[in-house]
Formats: C-alpha cells, structure tokens, sequence
C-alpha cells in the first residue's frame, strides 16, 4: 500500500474563498436576512417541539413564557446570524493563504496531538457555564417543591450534572463535524 500524507488543498480553498465573496458581492444585508430567517426556523421548530403540550393554553402564559418561547429565539436568531457573519466574512476568511492557516489550526486543534484533552476540558467548560447560571437562577426564582433536588443548595450542582451529561458528548460530536466540514478541502498526496 502507497503510503499517503494529507496536505490543504490550494484550489478547494480559493474555490471556498471565490464563493465566499460572491455572497459577499451580493449584498451582506441580503445574505443576513437569509441567515436570520433560517436560524428562526430552527430556533422555533426547537420550541414548537418543546412546548407542542401547552400550544392550546397559550393564550394564559405569562408574559416571561411568551417572551421566552417567541423574543428569546428572535434574539438567538439575530444574535447567531452576526456572529456566523463576521467569522465568515472576516478578513482572514476572505484571503486564500489566511484562510490556509485557519484551516491548518483548525486541523490541529481538532486532530492534532490531545485533542481528546482539549475537547474533554470544552466540555466541562460548556457545561459548567450553562449549569451554573440555570441552576443559580432556579435555585433562587423557584419553589422548593418544584426543583429536582430536595435541598435548595444542591440545585446548582444538580444542573451542572444535567449539563455535563449532554455538553461532553456534544462537544465531540461537533469536533467530528467540524472535521467533516474540512474534510474537503483537504487531499491525500502520495509520499
């Protein structure tokens, strides 16, 4: 068997970057209407979903139901849509030789040496960053007897707990993604 290195392919890349600014030639409005529209749709099937049980109550919610279940997701939308927009259209993105070097890093943050270290620890960091702050906002806004726990102080690590137990998962999950996503535009070379 020939034995092969993989090496970024130049072309596939200024390809990428060709078509990057031809969005970008179409009008950066345009595409973040389009990005906007799209984000809500996913955001509002995920609450559609999750609150599909209550749908024939909605009319009794209260006001910070109806705000999380409609504003939140507007907001997650416009929010997603920028942040998606300036790494996309950023200036690195934008030059083929900048955009080989993400791609290189990129690569060797998610394949290179301890990256099951590196995802482990994004995990955790996920997780403890969403646990905490739902935990500390449950453990000081709601009723004992509505909570998981007994105890009041054991809400915040009970979350935590919740947390981790899809965050971690969820972080190699993305890692290999990501991975399929540069998948392309790297080559085998024979050696």
């Amino acid at each position: 068997m020939t034995p092969v290195r993989y090496v970024i392919d130049r072309e596939a890349v200024a390809a990428e970057v060709a078509r990057t600014r031809a969005t970008l030639d179409q009008g950066y409005g345009r595409w973040f209407a389009r990005q906007v529209a799209f984000n809500m749709a996913v955001f509002y099937v995920i609450v559609l979903v999750l609150r599909w049980n209550e749908l024939p109550q909605m009319s009794a919610w209260p006001a910070w139901k109806l705000a999380t279940s409609f504003v939140l997701p507007l907001v997650a939308a416009v929010g997603l849509a920028w942040w998606t927009g300036r790494r996309t259209f950023s200036h690195d993105n934008l030059d083929v030789d900048r955009r080989m070097l993400l791609i290189a890093e990129d690569l060797r943050a998610l394949g290179g040496p301890g990256w099951i270290r590196r995802s482990a620890i994004m995990g955790l960091g996920v997780g403890a960053a969403i646990g905490i702050p739902v935990g500390a906002v449950m453990m000081l806004a709601w009723r004992p007897e509505t909570m998981p726990g007994v105890q009041r102080a054991l809400t915040i690590p009970v979350f935590v707990g919740m947390t981790l137990v899809w965050c971690v998962p969820m972080v190699f999950l993305l890692r290999w993604l990501s991975l399929l996503a540069l998948k392309r535009m790297v080559k085998a070379v024979a050696e």
